[in-house]
């Protein structure tokens, strides 16, 4: 909320308080999400926030989702390099992609995970097709499990690890159960699109319009500094007793070899999006 707060003050004091967006949750509204995409190109929603794993019939919108695809480093890389793939999905929509964000998984795990023999005979809760598939490749079981009951499940090792983001876990405070995390590279992530109706920004002034798409850039970097793991969250872990890992070098070399490219490349060709997972990997210097 930090970041839509900010972006909706930005556009109200900058749009000389002639406009003015007001946030409704989807609970109070009564959408489900997969909805979202219809409802701004009907233009029944003007500007909407929703995630690209809503969407099943527009697979592009998961290009960068993918499990072990890049380090917190390359985010912006990758973001960047698929957001004109995104906006040909929300041309059909009648969308402009004001914001193409994402929220980063570590993952947290009783016993360290560094090798790809690690993963194996492991329970874990994630979610994400390339994920799930990469682990039991390699020996692993997937356990479904909502998120509420991730803690517990870990305490009483129903799970070994989970596939959550640093700031969730802290907050759950996973690191009491669980005192190994991988912060880095990204596990997965869930890929975040700020969109508006078309026709709806272009009814307004040029100058109006120019405060708006400047202000979804603006919410991009806040939010990306928000999400991606911070060295306090890193001292912090420590302080608790939690082992912090970034896999590198040949260790990761060899879990995304042997693990997650073929996962991503099964994923793709079912999916029909390989040209669009090859355009994100040419960005990020990898094959």
């Amino acid at each position: 909320m930090v970041a839509l707060t900010k972006f909706i003050d930005t556009v109200w004091e900058k749009s000389g308080h002639t406009l003015k967006i007001t946030p409704v949750s989807m609970a109070e509204a009564g959408y489900k999400g997969p909805e979202i995409a219809d409802l701004i190109k009907s233009g029944s929603l003007q500007i909407a926030t929703t995630t690209g794993g809503y969407y099943v019939n527009e697979p592009v919108l998961g290009i960068t989702e993918l499990f072990l695809q890049f380090s917190a480093k390359q985010v912006s890389v990758a973001l960047d390099a698929a957001r004109p793939l995104f906006q040909q999905v929300w041309d059909k929509y009648n969308a402009l992609l004001l914001s193409n964000g994402t929220h980063p998984n570590g993952l947290w795990s009783k016993t360290p995970v560094t090798t790809i023999d690690d993963f194996k005979g492991k329970k874990f809760r994630a979610t994400g097709a390339t994920v799930i598939a990469a682990w039991t490749s390699a020996g692993g079981a997937s356990v479904t499990i909502p998120t509420a009951d991730v803690y517990m499940s870990l305490q009483t090792g129903i799970i070994d690890a989970a596939v959550h983001g640093v700031q969730t876990g802290v907050i759950a405070r996973y690191y009491e159960v669980a005192k190994f995390a991988i912060v880095d590279p990204i596990i997965n992530a869930a890929s975040i699109h700020f969109i508006v109706n078309k026709k709806a920004l272009s009814d307004l002034p040029q100058a109006t319009q120019d405060v708006v798409i400047a202000a979804g850039k603006e919410f991009q970097k806040t939010e990306l500094d928000l999400v991606l793991p911070s060295q306090k969250d890193i001292d912090f872990l420590k302080s608790q007793g939690v082992t912090t890992n970034v896999l590198s070098g040949a260790a990761l070399d060899a879990i995304r070899n042997q693990m997650a490219v073929p996962a991503w490349n099964k994923w793709a060709a079912d999916k029909g999006v390989q040209a669009a997972i090859d355009t994100i990997n040419k960005a990020l210097g990898s094959k």
